[in-house]
């Protein structure tokens, strides 16, 4: 590489990262600064987007109007960050009806993809407003199902925790994603949502769930499986809880004292083979006690 293509790069650098900080002001001043910068040249999507990134976490709709016209929707990350603006803490009516209007602005240039909408309907799910996440697809033209499927369930499971009945109804009018939910909620110990499952379906977790709240030790979720009529007393609960022990004890002990008469002695003596195999710290001094 050549000393001035070299000279050239560092002051290309030089000249976006005092564009980055310009995008940090929300001035009168600062804006034509970047204007007359974004027009010398400067990459309007400088370090992964930082400038959009900025402009959308100061709601500086000025600014993302001067990057969109600098097309710097071109880049995903900064379509990811203004699509994302209704995700931050302050999002309140008069800022949606500007992010509706930055939005509409960008898709006059870039035209519309669902990426641009789903954060919004997403965020007004989770917030227990339906209404409002129907009449924003609507006014894109985004089939509701299609939105609904695209939810991720973790943000279902928020839902449920936050018992946003409203939207929980509404998904489950179009897909029952409630034991995909259950599933996501029984993995990651999240009791809240289990019990609100309970009271509004009959479903039931995967294995594959229990035995990950089993090795996490999520004891209180085992708790309210036990209480909801889950059988958690079979080789595939156990060995995995046995496995764990050394680091995670609470599971297993658990499981063998609320199973305790159901369990065989070869049931345990089988366990007490694995703490000697694989060699599990504590475990078979613990399962003396059942022998």
């Amino acid at each position: 590489m050549t000393q001035a293509i070299q000279d050239i790069k560092k002051r290309k650098k030089m000249m976006g990262d005092e564009f980055v900080e310009l995008c940090k002001q929300t001035s009168a001043d600062a804006l034509n600064e970047c204007r007359r910068l974004l027009s010398e040249g400067a990459d309007e999507n400088h370090s992964r987007s930082k400038p959009m990134f900025w402009a959308v976490k100061n709601y500086n709709f000025d600014l993302i109007k001067l990057l969109i016209d600098f097309d710097a929707l071109s880049a995903p990350m900064s379509k990811a960050h203004l699509a994302g603006l209704c995700q931050k803490g302050a999002f309140d009516e008069e800022k949606q009806e500007l992010f509706f209007e930055c939005l509409d602005y960008g898709i006059a240039r870039t035209g519309f993809t669902q990426d641009y909408i789903l954060p919004y309907f997403n965020t007004m799910m989770l917030a227990g407003h339906p209404d409002k996440a129907i009449n924003a697809i609507t006014r894109y033209k985004v089939p509701l199902r299609i939105a609904l499927k695209g939810i991720p369930v973790h943000m279902i499971v928020e839902m449920l925790e936050g018992r946003k009945e409203e939207s929980i109804a509404l998904i489950n009018d179009y897909d029952d994603r409630l034991p995909e939910a259950l599933n996501a909620a029984v993995a990651g110990g999240r009791d809240k949502a289990i019990e609100y499952i309970s009271e509004i379906s009959d479903c039931s977790p995967s294995q594959d769930s229990i035995l990950k709240a089993v090795t996490n030790n999520c004891v209180s979720t085992l708790r309210i499986l036990d209480r909801n009529g889950v059988d958690m007393r079979g080789d595939w609960c156990l060995v995995s809880a046995a496995r764990v022990f050394a680091y995670r004890p609470d599971a297993l002990k658990f499981l063998l004292e609320r199973y305790n008469s159901d369990i065989s002695a070869d049931g345990i003596a089988a366990l007490v083979d694995l703490a000697d195999k694989e060699n599990i710290a504590g475990l078979s001094e613990y399962l003396s006690k059942f022998r």
